[in-house]
């Protein structure tokens, strides 16, 4: 009878490890699809449906938003609105904006409902830096006090280049709080603390009295000096702040009744016509968006905007964690093979380190 050949020992925990570690970059490639799927899906712009839904009073409702999500209505809920569970009716979650005319952002709208729907070529989406997004119809576009755009086409049209003014102001007055601004405060809390370490000094006989007042006086120059140029650069901000608050979009919304929301367009952070954009532009649009999740901060409680404080909190982390662990770690490493006697210490580091080294680094 032939003998089997005889497997090493050893090698099957070789192939279970292989296998095993096949299987997890499987899951992790396959979790890294789900997650761009999920990720085109949200930042792709999606259309602007108009419904027009039939209230409870009989009474016809129109609806615009964005269409989140699509799901079968459950068989309790459908019971008890006196649908059929059979006919599997649907439900569309549809985003509504405007949270300044409605309670909730989100709005569930029954299938059975719905009379008509329709995507508006010329409907708009604005996300804003508060409140949400905004939809409707562009009706008009104020300039300042003396001029404004009545035309909706000419509106819609002076709104792109009109928020391209109004950003560059608010970054240049931002830039001038952040930098001019904060170095005269700077300078001028040094001068406090120097006057401050003067009166100390006077107080416990230091210097004199003469002396005091010499450096008292050049230290009050200074400062106003410096409060002047402190107020004359405020002023330039307000004026930026003043000028980029001035142009109001007005958008023309639907709903029980039609409403007009002036919107300031300082707090427009994008605005688009998703029904009537080419593929250039959806992809100029995507591109856009994930730039913006990358490096930009936060907005909305965290709903809206980008994540980039906590990606550079966690670069900054590793960066710090690595430049304290390295020499500790290289140090110990040394340590154990080339000087220790052995002994039963060494060898619990030992264990531990070899536990360490399991843990993933996340």
């Amino acid at each position: 009878m032939k003998r089997m050949k005889a497997i090493p020992r050893g090698e099957t925990y070789i192939w279970l490890t292989a296998a095993f570690l096949a299987l997890c970059i499987i899951m992790i490639g396959g979790m890294l699809v789900l997650i761009a799927v999920n990720g085109i899906g949200y930042f792709t712009p999606r259309e602007i449906t108009q419904f027009a839904v039939k209230a409870e009073d009989g009474n016809r409702e129109v609806v615009l938003g964005q269409v989140y999500a699509t799901e079968a209505i459950p068989a309790d809920v459908a019971l008890s609105l006196g649908m059929d569970p059979e006919t599997h009716p649907r439900r569309f979650l549809v985003r509504v904006g405007n949270r300044e005319l409605v309670p909730q952002d989100f709005r569930w709208i029954n299938e059975p409902a719905i009379v008509e729907s329709s995507t508006p070529p010329n409907a708009v989406c604005l996300e804003r830096t508060e409140y949400g997004h905004a939809y409707g119809f562009v009706s008009a576009l104020r300039l300042d006090a003396l001029r404004s755009v009545d035309n909706a086409v000419d509106a819609w049209d002076a709104l792109q280049t009109t928020r391209v003014v109004v950003q560059e102001a608010l970054r240049e007055a931002r830039k001038r709080e952040r930098g001019i601004i904060g170095d005269l405060n700077y300078r001028l809390e040094a001068y406090r603390r120097e006057g401050r370490n003067l009166e100390h000094a006077l107080a416990e006989g230091r210097i004199s009295e003469g002396d005091y007042r010499d450096k008292m006086a050049v230290i009050e120059k200074a400062r106003e000096e410096l409060n002047l140029s402190l107020r004359l650069e405020q002023e330039r901000v307000d004026s930026l702040k003043r000028i980029a608050m001035m142009p109001v979009l007005f958008l023309r919304t639907l709903g029980t009744a039609e409403e007009t929301m002036e919107i300031p367009v300082a707090s427009i952070v994008r605005a688009y016509k998703p029904n009537i954009m080419s593929t250039a532009e959806i992809l100029s649009f995507y591109a856009a968006k994930t730039w913006e999740f990358l490096s930009d901060n936060p907005r909305e409680a965290n709903a809206e905007g980008g994540v980039f404080p906590a990606i550079f909190g966690t670069v900054m982390m590793v960066m710090l964690m690595t430049i304290v662990a390295v020499p500790f770690g290289v140090l110990a490493a040394l340590y154990l093979r080339e000087y220790t006697a052995g002994g039963p210490m060494v060898r619990l580091v030992r264990i531990a380190v070899n536990n360490l080294a399991g843990v993933p680094s996340i």
